[in-house]
């Protein structure tokens, strides 16, 4: 299987943080939200400069790999695998789709496979996985299970995608998947997945979060809202396999508006903060919002798109967002992290110094201080000018236990015209 069909299994091209006009043919697609910005005053920014050649980190799997995701274990039965960070993978080996797991040691010294998922499923397409360990009990479900979740089926022409979920109880070693449970079903059959193809058909990018109530929560973006393009909906579940109604929260103010790819992080004081790509498809920025969320999981009118982070000299982030919470000694309410895809100067244009290769950081933990930019640990030798699938897409960040290092895991393409993962750590300033 060539590197663009097995993208074209994983993530529908280029997700759709992309529309483009083929042969007269939309193909559906984010593009920018627009929505209130955060422009707090904030310490002066030194510019950053691009290294001749920044640090690549260290390769997690010699092969096709996209979608990555970080999780550091903390309430496993087996106390001795506490600490240890899993790290997920989407790979493409042979030209079989599957989910793999790797065990990355001492904060990212070193690593090594830890296990692989097969389900037959995953022939008709695997986006958009997700890593999530429970902290406390939910139903059957003990504390200390590692969850799984990722979008399947986008390839099945008629048939309806579903976020499925697998679980762990071994600390990411194997898999099994969690009966018929699904954090998001679709709502209308797949109509394909190319130029010229209908309506967006999908559910994608499955978020867990544990609500304040002792419930499991699902945050995922879903196409198949009737007069929305895209909209993010909640659900959530008492045992882990039954799971409630959908409810939206995030749909923009206009039907062509694409609110997507959802990240939350709980806060030390309550409540969560969600970042997320505000598109639309009536133009192509997909700047990154954050909202904040309460215990309860209910928050204002849909419409609200929340803050747009920027810097004080303007730079802000689009497409892909992922975020991370930070806690040190001398800080205990933490800091919050930020990276997405693209890093825009205040005019819209790239901004190729800074672009894949930093990280936007604000020193309160809801992310209503002032950002400013922190070199990433690793970067790109190029940066992306625009959506792709791979480049720095959905670069997943982990704080070390004491807030002082940061984990980094990026994808890049390779000689061989396919995506690479590298990992790497370094010192947050």
């Amino acid at each position: 299987m060539s590197a663009m069909s097995a993208m074209s299994e994983i993530c529908r091209a280029v997700r759709s943080p992309v529309a483009v006009l083929v042969t007269a043919a939309l193909l559906l697609g984010c593009g920018g939200g627009a929505g209130s910005t955060n422009t707090s005053a904030g310490p002066p920014i030194t510019a950053l400069s691009a290294p001749a050649a920044p640090d690549r980190g260290t390769l997690l799997h010699d092969g096709w790999a996209a979608y990555p995701r970080l999780v550091r274990l903390a309430y496993q039965r087996e106390t001795r695998l506490n600490g240890r960070i899993v790290a997920s993978l989407t790979e493409s080996v042979g030209g079989r789709l599957q989910a793999g797991f790797h065990l990355i040691i001492d904060d990212g010294a070193s690593f090594s496979r830890l296990g692989t998922l097969h389900d037959a499923d995953f022939a008709l397409g695997l986006c958009c996985g997700t890593l999530f360990e429970l902290p406390q009990a939910v139903g059957a479900l003990p504390a200390g299970t590692l969850l799984y979740a990722a979008s399947v089926g986008q390839q099945g022409s008629g048939t309806l995608m579903r976020n499925r979920i697998y679980r762990s109880d071994d600390g990411g070693a194997s898999f099994t998947r969690l009966g018929d449970a699904a954090c998001g079903r679709s709502a209308v059959p797949r109509t394909g997945d190319g130029p010229g193809d209908g309506p967006g058909s999908g559910v994608w990018e499955p978020e867990f979060l544990l609500a304040a109530d002792g419930s499991l929560a699902c945050i995922f973006s879903d196409e198949t809202e009737p007069g929305r393009s895209q909209v993010l909906k909640l659900t959530a579940t008492r045992d882990g396999l039954h799971w409630s109604e959908p409810v939206v929260i995030v749909a923009g103010g206009a039907a062509i508006d694409r609110p997507g790819m959802a990240g939350v992080r709980g806060l030390p004081g309550g409540g969560y903060v969600m970042g997320f790509e505000a598109c639309s498809l009536a133009w192509l920025d997909c700047s990154v919002h954050l909202l904040r969320l309460a215990d309860s999981l209910r928050r204002g009118p849909p419409a609200d798109l929340g803050t747009r982070p920027r810097t004080p000299t303007g730079q802000f982030l689009r497409h892909a967002p992922t975020l991370a919470w930070a806690r040190t000694a001398s800080a205990p309410q933490g800091r919050l992290l930020l990276t997405g895809q693209i890093v825009a100067r205040a005019d819209g244009a790239v901004d190729g110094p800074a672009n894949g290769r930093v990280v936007f950081v604000n020193e309160r933990a809801d992310g209503s201080g002032a950002w400013h930019l922190q070199p990433a640990p690793i970067g790109l030798p190029g940066t992306p000018p625009d959506s792709n699938w791979c480049l720095n897409y959905s670069t997943p960040l982990l704080p070390s236990a004491d807030g002082l290092r940061l984990l980094l895991l990026q994808t890049d393409r390779a000689p061989d015209g396919g995506c690479r993962a590298r990992f790497g750590r370094g010192p947050l300033g």
